[in-house]
């Protein structure tokens, strides 16, 4: 029941990505955010198709590379809404971007990030690659950094512009 649940928030999740892409595809904001909940909707439906307990390896690589592309999508979205950064410089936002690429690669190429995906008694086990610290603290980071950017932007921010933040 929870799989049938995740791919049908996760088609939900993708319906909205689209609505907001194709309602200004000319926008950053739109894009950026478009991005952000597109990953989120990728990362659930590999998380729902992991639980079919099938095909372990190809649903993880779903999901750690969509996971790779979250913290990005997230500073993204954060550095263009509701104005532009002056915080961030766009070299980090574009970094992050090619940091998440290497990472999604990484993790759906190699067993760098993970490997040996089973379902056992206790639910779904993987081991952790040698890069697997380094992916951790690529997530973390970013989410950080995504979260500080979007709070920096609020303490700056007055009237109509902290409302939106």
């Amino acid at each position: 029941m929870a799989m049938l649940s995740l791919f049908v928030v996760s088609g939900g999740l993708l319906a909205l990505a689209l609505f907001v892409y194709r309602a200004d595809t000319q926008s950053a904001i739109h894009r950026w955010f478009a991005s952000f909940v597109a990953c989120f909707a990728v990362w659930a439906f590999g998380i729902a198709g992991r639980q079919s307990g099938t095909h372990l390896d190809a649903w993880n690589d779903v999901v750690f590379a969509s996971a790779s592309f979250l913290p990005a999508t997230l500073l993204g979205f954060t550095y263009a809404f509701p104005v532009q950064s002056t915080v961030v410089p766009r070299w980090l936002v574009q970094g992050n971007v090619v940091v998440g690429g290497v990472f999604a690669l990484l993790a759906a190429g190699t067993p760098l990030i993970y490997y040996q995906p089973e379902i056992t008694a206790l639910g779904f086990a993987r081991k952790s690659g040698a890069l697997y610290p380094a992916f951790a603290f690529y997530i973390l980071a970013g989410w950080v950094l995504g979260l500080a950017t979007l709070v920096a932007k609020w303490r700056a921010a007055r009237s109509v512009a902290r409302t939106q933040v």
